[in-house]
């Protein structure tokens, strides 16, 4: 009997016969099954179906999620019409419109010196094809209840977002990487998460927008819009420039803040900051309606709307708007909540910057443009400085350390190149020149950083003092830091004395206002860092001692000086009335000092000579000054004057009963 071949042997059934296990009968051309459903049948040519057929229970499957589906649907929208659903390709921005903004964009983010442009030809056509494109999505969906779209109405301003789920998701995505190519190349919007968003946080996320349009209306009407983008300009960028201000005022101009979502809530955090200047009632008003005088709350309405777009769940992109929106608001939150609200809204921004890669000095995202990289470092090295600040005075783990990131503050001139430091709100004359006095105080600033950068965080330095008590005691590790410690401060002091711009005596009769806040700033920050040090060598030396009688002398001298020295410079502003315009730097440093110089008088007196302790009080009473004028206006100038005071008034109380 010969040798029969399996693999040559001619099969009895075709591929969808053996494939769905049943008898295949062939005829003339094809077998009885293939036949009656009216399909080509593979007997003759086996091994030619790619593909498994559909069966009877594929069709109930895909049944079960087509009704799935439709009640996912309905709950979401229960208004929308299964069996009369819109055209998509209405909803989508045309393509004018798209190579419009790129355009605008590119010459403003790329290159924004050199660009000149046509502003109100730009606003106008913008204008007039967001209309049209708004028409058309009302017309086919609305996903909002009647009381929404009734609210919308009766708001005197235009309102610029349609009641639209398509077009509403269109605008929060208009900005990712695979939009356009265009926008693409410079990189203005960085995803930052590596897995697709699952269907719980897709419907949080939409549930989340929906309830973002409900305040809307929060937005201000034109007039006061432009008002209090002046006032930011000339009493914010000056002491923080981390805006680019021609390519910020020509964007703005071009109406992307009606078509750009992240554009839309930096001038949400611009409105609440500025409006501490206004004089305008309209800022006075909460985001329910009501109008409330205290200063505590100004500007309430626009931080709860850029609040509600910074920390709404699952953001899947992060730009530099993003970045400059989480500043601004944490700089607003120090008017109006607490120290510890302010430092978690610090680390919350911090970990995005460092899930969008913002914290790595040649990230490819962030280092492509030259502006974008400049701006981006400003803005990381400010929430940096904010959250240490606030670490130690709540004694609390910084959110981030000098190992977590390798940026490297930027150039002065690089800056002032890229036109950063220009101000058109601004005006010189012969005798002063504000730009040059921020240029030059904003130098000296980030030469004092990078001089404390170099030698890595105080903070990491005080966990090593802490480290001490795990050493064997013949070994002298308190004396080592102590004399690092001090070779810090004398390193700061040389670079401090280097600025002639903030050694010399001003002239307070003819000072430029502008140049006295921005060196004040830096003046004060510097004599903070001091504090900083003595505070610690003060107390590590008396927790672990033995304490020497010179070396605690000296410390407990030099940290009464640098306290001393920082309530003075407040005092210059005092003089001037701009306390105001410092109220998120001034009352945590005034409270800082005033409380140091309290320690000094309670547990260091012995070692503080009688001019000295009559200057203490003097300075501590004048720190109250400071504090009781910011607190009608400033929360955090409030709860810090109750607190000082107390601490004050119990130290009189158990000095008049020591005697």
């Amino acid at each position: 009997m010969a040798h029969f071949n399996s693999s040559q042997r001619i099969p009895r059934s075709c591929d969808r016969c053996r494939i769905s296990k049943i008898k295949c009968v062939f005829k003339v051309d094809k077998c009885q099954a293939c036949h009656q459903i009216g399909v080509e049948c593979t007997f003759a040519n086996p091994l030619s179906l790619k593909h498994r057929p559909a069966t009877e229970n594929d069709l109930l499957q895909l049944q079960s999620k087509c009704h799935s589906l439709e009640i996912l649907i309905k709950h979401l929208s229960p208004s929308l019409d299964l069996n009369h659903l819109p055209n998509l390709k209405k909803f989508d921005l045309n393509q004018s419109h798209s190579q419009h903004q790129s355009s605008i964009l590119k010459s403003f983010l790329i290159d924004p010196i050199h660009h000149q442009s046509n502003q109100s030809h730009q606003q106008s056509q913008l204008q007039s094809s967001y209309q049209s494109q708004s028409q058309n999505s009302n017309h086919h969906l609305n996903l909002h209840s009647k009381s929404h779209s009734n609210q919308f109405k009766s708001s005197s301003h235009f309102n610029p977002y349609p009641n639209s789920l398509p077009f509403f998701q269109n605008l929060f995505s208009f900005f990712t990487p695979t939009s356009t190519s265009d926008l693409h190349q410079f990189n203005h919007s960085n995803s930052y998460q590596s897995f697709k968003l699952s269907l719980t946080e897709k419907l949080l996320s939409h549930h989340y927008q929906r309830s973002i349009q409900a305040f809307q209306h929060l937005y201000p009407q034109p007039d006061l819009e432009k008002d209090l983008l002046k006032l930011y300009f000339a009493h914010i960028h000056p002491l923080l420039p981390i805006l680019h201000p021609k390519s910020f005022l020509h964007l703005h101009a071009s109406g992307l803040a009606n078509l750009n979502f992240s554009f839309r809530l930096l001038c949400l955090t611009i409105f609440a900051i500025s409006s501490r200047f206004s004089d305008d009632q309209r800022v006075f008003i909460d985001p329910l309606g009501h109008h409330r005088p205290s200063h505590h709350t100004i500007g309430l309405r626009y931080g709860f709307l850029a609040s509600l777009y910074l920390y709404q769940p699952a953001l899947t992109s992060f730009n530099l708007f993003h970045l400059q929106a989480y500043l601004l608001l944490c700089i607003y939150f120090y008017g109006n909540t607490t120290p510890m609200f302010i430092w978690l809204s610090i680390g919350f921004a911090l970990q995005k910057a460092q899930a969008a890669g913002a914290h790595r000095m040649h990230s490819t995202k962030w280092a492509s443009n030259q502006l974008h990289d400049v701006l981006r470092r400003i803005v990381f090295f400010a929430l940096y400085e904010l959250d240490q600040s606030l670490s130690v005075v709540l004694e609390r783990a910084p959110s981030i350390q000098e190992e977590d990131f390798d940026l490297i503050a930027p150039s002065m001139d690089l800056a002032d190149s890229l036109g950063i430091f220009d101000n058109p709100f601004l005006k010189s004359n012969l005798s002063s020149n504000p730009k040059l006095a921020i240029m030059e105080n904003f130098g000296a600033w980030l030469s004092l950083k990078a001089a404390v950068l170099d030698l890595r965080s105080l903070l990491t330095v005080t966990e090593k003092i802490d480290a001490r008590k795990f050493l064997p005691k013949h070994i002298n590790w308190q004396g080592s830091m102590a004399s690092f410690l001090t070779q810090v401060d004398e390193n700061l002091k040389s670079c401090f004395e280097s600025f002639p711009a903030l050694t010399h005596k001003f002239d307070h009769q003819n000072i430029n206002l502008f140049h006295l806040h921005s060196s004040v700033c830096v003046i004060t920050w510097y004599h903070e860092v001091r504090l900083l040090i003595y505070r610690t060598l003060i107390y590590q030396t008396s927790l672990y001692g033995p304490v020497v009688e010179n070396s605690m002398k000296t410390y407990v001298t030099n940290c009464a000086e640098a306290a001393i020295q920082l309530i003075q410079q407040m005092d210059k502003l005092k003089i001037k009335g701009l306390l105001s315009h410092g109220f998120f730097w001034i009352p945590m440093r005034t409270m800082t000092a005033a409380i140091a110089l309290i320690y000094l008088l309670k547990s260091k007196k012995d070692q503080l000579e009688d001019k000295l302790i009559k200057k203490i009080c003097q300075t501590i009473e004048l720190g109250l000054e400071i504090l009781s004028e910011l607190a009608p206006s400033v929360y955090l100038a409030n709860s810090g004057l109750h607190i000082t005071k107390n601490f004050y008034t119990s130290f009189c109380i158990t000095k008049k009963t020591s005697k």
